[in-house]
């Protein structure tokens, strides 16, 4: 019985072996032509494509990178120049005195002369006791300029400022928006001519795709097909090894039953002989005690005679 046991244990283990690498091997040489399936669609879009993409992806980064750097440049020349002292230089403090100070004061405006502040980029700061920030970090006190003429001094110098940057920002900002016009103008005709001249090699292309899927599709079905086939297979051999099994244990417990029968009724007749050799003892047994007991009879009326005389 153990030897069935172990045969079926180990030919069992031996199928699912098979199964296995039958599998394997039908998915590694599925998954193979399907890898040949994407090879073929790649090398047909280098073919019918060329460098053409490349190319125009080429000339994309490059539009793109212009763009940027346009960025870049405004946000560095409008830093420049607003940072720049110079932008005030034509704000000469003679000319908007009134706007200034909101009247003529010819010895306010020659003192500012002496002391060199001649233009409003001449100084950055003013304070309301009359003291200006050259351009040389230098505080310098004008004669004549008590708190209200500071105060008008710094708030037309803030205002004026102001008006300079947002005019440099305006026009910074409208010159790379020219520029990146003429660009984007010139990447949009490209980008036209590129999309006329690629939408017939899509098409083509799309075609080469799907039937590059519909033939995987099928790769695929038939992988599934033939996986279910060799599992059907060894299922098969399993339900039969398992039938062998039960088989062979139906025999050896019929084997069993018999040899049980046999030996039963072996000892069966066995016991029966053995009870007629006692039954045969037993009637010997009944006779001899019968003989003894008609002996001692005998015995003692002989006995009794012989007494009596």
């Amino acid at each position: 019985m153990q030897l069935v046991l172990n045969d079926a244990e180990y030919l069992s283990t031996k199928a699912n072996g098979e199964e296995s690498k039958e599998i394997s091997e039908l998915q590694n040489q599925i998954n193979s032509l399907i890898k040949k399936e994407d090879i073929v669609l790649a090398n047909h879009h280098s073919s019918l494509y060329d460098d053409l993409i490349k190319d125009f992806e080429k000339k994309r980064a490059e539009y793109n990178a212009t763009i940027h750097n346009y960025e870049v440049d405004k946000r560095n020349e409008i830093e420049r120049l607003v940072s720049s002292p110079n932008k005030l230089t034509h704000y000469n403090l003679e000319r908007e005195c009134v706007k200034i100070f909101h009247g003529n004061l010819p010895s306010v405006i020659n003192a500012l002369k002496q002391l060199n502040f001649i233009t409003a980029a001449d100084f950055s700061k003013v304070d309301s006791d009359g003291y200006l920030l050259d351009r040389y970090n230098k505080t310098i006190k004008i004669p004549g300029m008590g708190s209200e003429r500071a105060n008008k001094l710094h708030y037309w110098r803030i205002k004026i400022e102001e008006t300079e940057n947002d005019k440099i920002i305006r026009n910074t900002t409208e010159k790379y928006n020219k520029l990146k016009y003429e660009v984007s103008a010139k990447w949009n005709s490209m980008e036209s001519s590129h999309n006329q001249t690629i939408a017939p090699l899509n098409t083509r292309f799309k075609s080469k795709e799907i039937e590059i899927k519909r033939n995987k599709d099928k790769l695929i079905e038939t992988k599934e097909a033939e996986i279910n086939r060799i599992k059907q297979k060894f299922d098969k051999l399993h339900i039969d090894l398992k039938n062998k099994f039960i088989k062979a244990l139906n025999k050896f417990y019929l084997d069993i039953e018999n040899i049980y029968q046999q030996t039963k009724n072996t000892l069966v007749n066995n016991l029966s002989i053995y009870e007629s050799q006692l039954k045969a003892k037993e009637s010997q047994i009944q006779e001899s005690n019968q003989w003894i007991d008609a002996e001692l009879k005998k015995y003692n009326l002989l006995y009794l005679r012989l007494s009596v005389k």
